[in-house]
């Protein structure tokens, strides 16, 4: 019997012990990171309430709020780092406290790690609009107090919104009170502070009856989209929109675009869409939310009237990161018995991806109102809402880009024995979590003061399903500490004998550290978890070792050489997955395996998706708490075929793929999240090396791809193709762009996914490595394993798909976390640059630590290793964060 058929066995055996491993990962709990109630922001006399909170762009935050500590409202803003620690003045810095009443702030980045702030100024009757910058450490950098954005003194300008202009500064948004009725006025303010609109703005909506609430978000050109509820009509309130360019030239049809005249529209929220328009969501009386995305040409891309999501009220929006967006509602449905929260997700044709109706967040016979929501930067949110189960305390969510509750039942508490009496707003943390902020009156007496909570999910765990030590397999974990404190990470192993406790370890400040679990473990089969105890980012990989060849030796290009395959954690199971490579044809294995770490039953389909011909679906049953092993071959016979699993409980699927006598092979996880685009760091038709492109289309529909490959000399797209609905295309790179190292981007007019594989032989034998994409770019990726000692090489693949040049810093982080070796370089647009970890250190193991560090911009990263004089090889996506 086999090496590979002994340990299918055994993993029917290793799956129950896997259940209290893996089931943290569908129903984790979330931790408050900054204790059961969160940091103080500011606790002067008198009331702070209606607080903005934008990222800091370092882990931390910048928040303004509505004070009053004089009697009469100002405005003060304060800046927390990833700690919740103050790094201004304790009180918070005031950016407005001159006399007369100051309040409901909005603030917006200025790019540069400090913001422009507005805020309505002046008597009920009598408000105008003011603004200001500060920078990163909080000092103004306009006239004291601020200035107006309109010098139109005789009439009020009201609920002000604002967004970036990209430059450094600002493009504000009002009702205005100079005409017959309330319209909608913009301005632009730059970077210093001048009005680039005229004096008094510019009219964005100036017809018949009240306009008013307006919304702006940056078109991403220097210009911005607005919307706004308008009464042109009569008694019923409407959704209108208009774009304007850098100039404040109105590009749509003269006083706005309709989006929606069902009846009274409320509610209205809206994000900008990455192409130059905009998605927004609102509410038709209290029984129907909808959402509708506009192009940038000022056309209705969905459903006319918008798409209709369910009945209920105050949605909330939130990009999905591919184009979509992830919308949130109060819902009466469970009435008169129960209040909840629901969320949907729309990708960017306007089709929902979750249950009909919505994924409930929570239900309950008591308040349950004002739902906000963030996004956590892997195409899924955070929603909050305000809850009054116990007393009055905010309550939040985590779902992820398929639609799974990740903490448990109902939400988790955002801060303990508190009661509040204000708004919250939060930002996600970069990590999958979220920052918020909140006033908060204690024991429901005396003044709000503002706190600040922190919550994530209960990781910067990792969990790594496959591993072992028998078999003539050698596995080690490497970790990657990328914070500037120590930390201490608990590794704990899954073996068929029962759990084994892997011990703790203490990971200096941005370091390195590899464990060999055959010191604790012998001979065995394993899974592994790796946990921070203090809560921080970490990044685990695995690699694991065997020498190929076997019986086979010999027989088809096969030798006796060593190969290898690596692959990152996993954080979370889901109800669907795809896998765009996979081959039973050219003599290769491929091998789909289906972890289910439920206790119940996992009801699966496995949709083959054919290269030249039609797609095939098999159902198949994964019993609770087993893994079960499934061969193509058996399936379609010898086929190319990108992989569907979906399931209605959630599991976690990889697949493998050997050729040779297994003298070669490689595995692979699977992706949650098809988009627009797909990015491939890493990639070259030189040097020996064979490249394929595989893109999976997993719609229903046909689609046109579009590939450019990414070289030292600029952008090279390939011409435009067309993929059939569920469908596959192999590309192989050497035959349409031969002879150099190339990063590739995927585009497809719906969402696709695309992974590569890598080919090669030294003489030993044909040896590989293969990655899936990755959906967006980031601004720093954690990759953990590095060496160059022992006949290794280590490259980091750095890919810039933006349009202007980026600039960049390395850092090899060692096990010590001292030589730490840093450099920075600039990579060109649309281009990619290879860095050699042996430039830095000749002999020697690192992590490496990639950032971008152009303010806006991010970046693809890859790590690819070699050893034995290329026969064998390894390549990771690795970790990341925004």
């Amino acid at each position: 019997m086999s090496r590979f058929t002994v340990r299918s066995l055994l993993f029917v055996t290793l799956a129950a012990l896997l259940v209290c491993l893996l089931t943290a990962t569908s129903a984790m709990a979330a931790v408050q990171r900054w204790g059961t109630n969160g940091k103080a922001v500011c606790t002067a006399a008198g009331d702070q309430e209606d607080p903005e909170t934008i990222p800091d762009g370092q882990g931390g935050a910048i928040m303004v709020w509505g004070d009053m500590r004089t009697g009469d409202s100002d405005i003060y803003a304060q800046r927390i780092d990833a700690s919740g620690a103050k790094k201004w003045a304790a009180s918070g810095v005031p950016i407005c406290n001159a006399a007369g009443t100051q309040e409901y702030p909005t603030i917006v980045s200025d790019g540069s790690g400090g913001a422009v702030i507005i805020w309505s100024d002046g008597p009920l009757f009598n408000q105008h609009v003011y603004a200001q910058r500060i920078n990163s450490n909080g000092v103004a950098q306009w006239a004291a107090n601020g200035i107006l954005v309109s010098n139109d003194l005789a009439n009020e300008q009201l609920n002000g919104d604002i967004a970036t202009d990209g430059s450094g500064g600002a493009i504000i948004a009002w009702g205005d009170t100079r005409g017959a009725s309330d319209d909608i006025y913009a301005q632009r303010l730059d970077s210093g502070g001048t009005r680039r609109w005229g004096a008094a703005g510019k009219a964005v909506c100036t017809a018949a009856g009240t306009q008013r609430y307006a919304n702006v978000v940056a078109d991403g050109s220097g210009g911005a989209v607005f919307s706004w509820d308008d009464l042109r009509s009569g008694a019923d309130t409407h959704v209108y929109c208009q774009k304007a360019d850098s100039s404040g030239n109105m590009k749509w049809t003269a006083n706005g675009v309709l989006m929606c005249n069902l009846g009274d529209c409320d509610d209205l929220h809206m994000i900008p869409d990455s192409g130059g328009g905009a998605i927004m969501s609102w509410s038709v009386g209290s029984s129907n939310v909808r959402a509708q995305r506009v192009t940038a040409a000022g056309a209705a891309a969905w459903t006319a009237q918008g798409v209709g999501l369910h009945a209920g009220s105050d949605p909330v929006i939130v990009a999905d990161g591919s184009g979509g967006a992830i919308v949130s509602w109060e819902d009466g449905r469970l009435l008169p018995s129960k209040m909840a929260v629901y969320a949907q997700r729309i990708d960017s044709s306007g089709s929902a991806q979750w249950t009909a109706g919505g994924v409930q967040l929570v239900s309950g016979n008591w308040n349950i109102e004002d739902p906000e929501i963030c996004g956590d930067g892997s195409g899924g949110a955070i929603v909050s809402w305000n809850d009054s189960r116990v007393g009055l305390q905010w309550y939040a969510q985590s779902i992820t880009s398929s639609g799974l509750a990740r903490w448990k039942t109902n939400g988790e508490a955002v801060f303990g024995v508190a009661d509040d009496s204000g708004w919250m707003d939060m930002i996600p943390d970069g990590y999958g979590g979220a920052i918020m902020a909140f006033p908060v009156q204690y024991s429901g007496v005396g003044n709000l003061d503002l706190y600040a909570q922190h919550m994530s999910t209960d990781y910067y765990s990792w969990y790594l399903a496959e591993g072992t030590t028998a078999w003539g397999f050698s596995t080690y974990i490497t970790i990657q500490n990328p914070n500037s404190t120590a930390v201490t990470a608990a590794v704990d192993y899954q073996t068929s004998g029962g759990p084994v406790d892997g011990g703790d370890f203490n990971l200096p400040a941005n370091s390195q550290t590899t464990i060999n679990p055959a010191d604790v473990l012998g001979a065995t089969d394993f899974s592994t978890r790796v946990s921070c105890a203090q809560g921080k980012m970490i990044a685990v990989d695995r690699t694991m070792r065997w020498t190929g060849g076997g019986a086979g030796a010999g027989t088809n290009g096969g030798a006796v050489a060593e190969e290898s395959h690596n692959s990152v954690g996993v954080t979370a199971p889901a109800t669907t997955w795809y896998l765009a490579e996979g081959s039973s044809e050219w003599g290769f294995e491929c091998w789909l395996l289906i972890q289910n770490p439920n206790s119940a039953d996992a009801n699966c389909t496995i949709t083959y998706m054919i290269e030249g011909a039609d797609p095939r679906e098999f159902d198949v049953v994964v019993d609770g708490g087993t893994r079960k092993t499934f061969n193509m071959a058996e399936h379609i016979g010898a086929k190319d075929a990108s992989i569907k699993v979906t399931s209605d409980v959630p599991v976690i699927p990889e697949r493998a793929m050997y050729r040779n006598s297994r003298r070669e092979g490689h595995d692979s996880i699977g992706t949650t999240s098809p988009a627009t685009d797909y990015y491939l760091a890493e990639g070259t038709t030189a040097w020996g090396f064979t490249t394929f492109v595989l893109i999976q289309n997993p719609n229903s529909t046909a689609v046109d791809v579009t590939v450019t490959y990414m070289t030292t000399e600029g952008p090279d797209p390939q011409d435009v193709f067309q993929m059939p609905a569920n469908s596959r295309k192999t590309i192989r790179v050497n035959d349409v762009k031969p002879g150099v190292d190339l990063s590739t981007k995927v585009h497809g007019t719906e969402p696709i996914i695309a992974e590569r594989a890598m080919y090669w032989d030294k003489g030993t034998g044909e040896a590989c490595h293969d990655s899936i994409g990755m959906a967006s770019p980031h601004q720093a990726f954690y990759l953990p394993d590095g060496e160059t000692s022992n006949g290794r090489e280590t490259w980091t693949l750095v890919q810039n798909p933006n349009g202007s040049a980026v600039n960049i810093t390395i850092t090899y982080l060692t096990a010590t976390g001292t030589g730490n070796q840093t450099f920075t370089d600039s990579i060109p647009a649309n281009s990619r640059k290879t860095y050699n970890m042996a430039d830095k250190i000749a002999s020697g193991r690192a992590a490496v630590l990639v950032n971008c560090t152009s303010t806006g911009k991010k970046i693809m990263v890859e790590r690819a290793m070699y050893w034995n004089d290329r026969g064998a090889g390894t390549e990771t996506i690795g970790g990341f964060s925004d």
